[in-house]
């Protein structure tokens, strides 16, 4: 049993608690390569066509920014389509309902 599964077993059927301490290993180990190995931030520049800034009262707003959080937003959208207006979307939201009765309804169709 991997130290990860003791963790994640403690907390068997408290999905938020699992996620949560998911993210925490992921934050510590990152913390602890760059510790072990160093590291540079490495920027990449905004194209050319995203760059500047739009002004709303005395805040400015930088054009890639607000070009992310669009694109953002039109992902998030299409995910709620998906998961809400589709079968696909159905059977994941049953899946999480009743997980044993997925794994039955899985294993008879393969």
């Amino acid at each position: 049993m991997s130290s990860g599964n003791a963790f994640l077993k403690r907390l068997s059927g408290q999905e938020l608690g699992q996620v949560l301490t998911t993210m925490g290993f992921a934050l510590i180990f990152q913390d602890l390569a760059l510790i072990i190995w160093g590291g540079d931030p490495y920027t990449i520049p905004a194209p050319a066509m995203l760059s500047g800034a739009h002004q709303i009262g005395d805040l400015y707003f930088p054009v890639y920014r607000i070009f992310i959080i669009v694109v953002a937003a039109v992902v998030a959208l299409l995910l709620w389509l998906v998961l809400e207006k589709t079968r696909v979307g159905a059977m994941m939201r049953a899946t999480v309902d009743d997980p044993e009765m997925a794994r039955g309804v899985a294993s008879t169709c393969s």
